[in-house]
This record gives C-alpha cells, sequence and structure tokens, in this order.
C-alpha cells in the first residue's frame, strides 16, 4: 500500500460539501480542515503510485473549489510508540 498526503488551496468560501466529497471516496484515510498556508490536508492510500496519481487527476484535480494542489508521497513509514 503506498500513502500520500495531499495540500489543497481551496476557493474562498468553500463548503464543507467538499470535505465531505473527499471523505466518501475509498481512497483517502483523512481529511483535515486546516488553518495557515492551506486549507485541506488529505491522506491517500492506493496499491501503487500510478494508482495515486490518477486518482489526484481524476478526482481531486476536477473538484471545482480547489485552486491548487502540493502531493508528497511517503516512501517509508516509522511507527511511532507511546
Amino acid at each position: 500500500m503506498r500513502t500520500a498526503f495531499l495540500l489543497l488551496n481551496m476557493e474562498v468560501g468553500y463548503c464543507k460539501d467538499i470535505l465531505v466529497k473527499l471523505e466518501s471516496q475509498k481512497e483517502i484515510e483523512y481529511v483535515f480542515s486546516l488553518y495557515g498556508a492551506y486549507d485541506v490536508l488529505v491522506k491517500i492510500e492506493c496499491d501503487t503510485v500510478e494508482a495515486i496519481k490518477d486518482f489526484i487527476i481524476e478526482k481531486i484535480r476536477t473538484l471545482p473549489d480547489i485552486r491548487s494542489s502540493l502531493t508528497m508521497l511517503a516512501v517509508e513509514d516509522f511507527a511511532v510508540k507511546r
């Protein structure tokens, strides 16, 4: 399983319907609304890097309220024990 994080800039006044739409996609694990330089953080999990690319192009960048996106592909994950 491959993981990517996507930072999104949204149009001013974007509605929570977009966040609900994002959450309903099976590839999306988490959606966070943010304060700061970006508006939304999305965690995506797919079987391959190619599947992540296709998902972002076809399902994310086509949403009407998204102005820009930044994709970060996770290379390796580490378990944090508390």
